[in-house]
């Protein structure tokens, strides 16, 4: 059973390119130009993004977690709750601390923060 061989289109051109570039040198005449090569990819820039920052008192004290102190444990655990509002406002901390049974420690961080990101 003989089997046909079958060329892509792309195998066709570069053989038929290369047919004629050997007559052209065969004739005398210079190579034809090679054609353009095809522009490059375009570079796309990925960026990943939690949420946006909307200025909420949530969001900053997320980014507190390298913080020492008080503040920076609140934070560390508030990165660390799967629930925890990251637009929320500072009472809204403090009722997710009581609902979580957090140490009144906490709570007294909060105020702390909140001080804080008012003045930031």
């Amino acid at each position: 059973m003989a089997r046909a061989a079958t060329k892509s289109k792309g195998a066709m051109a570069g053989q038929l390119r290369l047919e004629i570039e050997r007559a052209a040198e065969a004739a005398g005449r210079p190579k034809p130009p090679a054609p353009p090569a095809p522009p490059p990819a375009p570079i796309v820039e990925t960026r990943y993004v939690e949420e946006p920052d909307n200025g909420s008192f949530g969001a900053w004290l997320l980014k507190q977690k390298t913080r020492g102190g008080m503040i920076g444990t609140l934070a560390t655990a508030a990165a660390a709750d799967r629930g925890f509002p990251k637009s929320a406002t500072p009472d809204e901390v403090r009722k997710r601390l009581g609902t979580m049974g957090a140490d009144p420690d906490m709570f007294e961080a909060v105020d702390d923060a909140e001080t804080d990101w008012l003045a930031y």
